[in-house]
């Protein structure tokens, strides 16, 4: 069940006692979902004991932003992703965007939000035991949308982030280098340190390190006997 943090319920009873175009404007009849999410992964199949990166690309649609994942007031509801992977799959680590900025009417200093399209970015190990073929990944988004005058209750939306899981030495693809170049993970694994193991330095390295290490791989495999 969404509880409703003391700010977010001021500042819709706000709303409700505001001008007539403010009651239409919070009319939840008047206008779609303040958001289009969808899920990727960055290889067509994840090896048994390899690892991957996979994306959450978050449309938020006109007029609205959401909060920031790192925010400066700690009653505001952040934008986060919870994640419950099957045994033997892992979330290491989980990349946000940073927030930027904005003046609302209703806000007497700026707030850290998100707007257009932003991308959350994980990197998932799978365990040598998992079995091969199809591995669902359950997810949790939470984000509060808000216009300029208003902002709608928290909303947590379940995310199914789909792969398939291959024998160590199969060769795989790349796949949506597009999105995952927007995320930084080299960052992320520079401010946690990284580790010392071949999964975390091939994150920290990022797609490009990636490519070199599956083209090797299938070449490798080719030349096999």
């Amino acid at each position: 069940m969404t509880h409703l943090r003391p700010i977010a319920a001021t500042m819709i009873i706000a709303a409700l006692v505001a001008a007539p175009t403010a009651l239409h404007a919070i009319d939840l009849d008047n206008f779609g979902s303040p958001v289009t999410v969808t899920t990727y992964t960055s290889l067509d199949r994840i090896p048994q004991g390899g690892m991957a990166h996979v994306a959450i690309e978050i449309k938020i649609n006109s007029p609205w932003h959401i909060n920031a994942h790192e925010l400066e007031d700690e009653m505001l509801v952040p934008t986060a992703v919870e994640f419950d992977p099957p045994d033997g799959v892992t979330i290491r680590e989980v990349v946000y965007p940073p927030g930027h900025e904005y003046e609302l009417d209703f806000a007497e200093t700026p707030m850290l939000l998100y707007s257009g399209v932003v991308y959350i970015g994980a990197v998932v190990d799978v365990s040598a035991a998992v079995d091969t073929g199809r591995v669902t990944i359950p997810a949790t988004l939470t984000y509060q949308a808000c216009d300029n005058q208003k902002c709608l209750l928290p909303e947590s939306e379940p995310l199914f982030i789909q792969a398939r899981v291959s024998l160590p030495h199969q060769a795989v693809d790349l796949t949506h280098p597009e999105v995952f170049e927007h995320i930084d993970f080299a960052a992320t694994a520079a401010a946690g340190g990284g580790g010392d193991s071949f999964s975390s330095r091939v994150a920290g390295r990022g797609m490009l390190l990636m490519f070199v290490l599956v083209f090797l791989g299938g070449l490798a495999l080719n030349l096999t006997p």
